[in-house]
């Protein structure tokens, strides 16, 4: 993360703490594989029955599965499993793509649960595929408290003016950092939010270059950086502990 000094410069920009009244948020998760997993390009009819027999209890309706793609360009192909308003999850040959909207403690667990479920079973069935990195990306859209908007946080947070473009209404920040030792690389973005007027988007992304990363894991490493963020750069989030 920060050097100590960047890490003092950024808390010194924003004066006390600002609870973020989240609107909407997401979760995601990409898992790119080292290698297209053909071996279950031969066997495509077997692959919807088997990715129900494994989210049947999830997603028990056919209704919930698609088959997406042109069967003549590998590429395109792919399954996408809807989990109604939890999320869903898309196989193709070259990775495996899940979005988590309910971010409670059950539904992180269930977010984690298939995730899990579907990588045990592709390392059992395609082993020389293996996974080459693990994206997890959280994002967001909140209100600030009463009375501030993102400019005005964002003008404390970022003092970069260019002159002769007209007023200054805050620029946000994308932070990048390297954590060598897990071979993680990540990225805090603070900016305007475009969905909500005044408000702030948040995203925080963890990408990991070890392909025997457990989803729990990269999770709780994720939280655990993304509260530091947070704090150093002057915010918390309502019912957030």
């Amino acid at each position: 993360m920060a050097s100590d000094r960047s890490a003092a410069m950024t808390t010194q920009s924003t004066s006390g703490t600002l609870q973020l009244r989240v609107q909407q948020a997401q979760l995601d998760y990409l898992g790119a594989f080292g290698r297209p997993a053909l071996g279950l390009w031969g066997n495509t009819p077997r692959l919807l029955p088997t990715l129900y027999e494994k989210l049947a209890d999830r997603a028990p309706n056919l209704s919930d599965y698609r088959i997406e793609g042109d069967a003549t360009a590998p590429a395109t192909q792919g399954i996408l499993v809807q989990f109604g308003s939890r999320g869903n999850l898309r196989f193709t040959f070259e990775r495996i793509e899940a979005r988590a909207f309910d971010l409670t403690p059950d539904g992180l667990k269930f977010f984690e649960g298939v995730i899990r479920d579907i990588q045990t079973w592709l390392r059992e069935s395609v082993p020389q595929s293996g996974f080459r990195s693990h994206l997890l990306s959280y994002s967001s859209h909140s209100l600030l408290p009463e009375g501030t908007s993102s400019s005005d946080y964002l003008r404390r947070l970022s003092t970069i003016a260019l002159r002769d473009l007209g007023a200054n209404r805050g620029s946000g920040i994308v932070y990048h950092a390297d954590l060598p030792d897990k071979h993680w690389r990540l990225q805090y973005t603070v900016d305007h939010s475009l969905a909500i007027e005044h408000g702030l988007y948040l995203q925080f992304a963890l990408l990991a270059f070890a392909g025997d990363a457990e989803i729990g894991e990269l999770r709780i490493g994720a939280e655990t950086l993304f509260d530091t963020a947070l704090r150093q750069t002057g915010l918390s989030i309502e019912g957030r502990q």
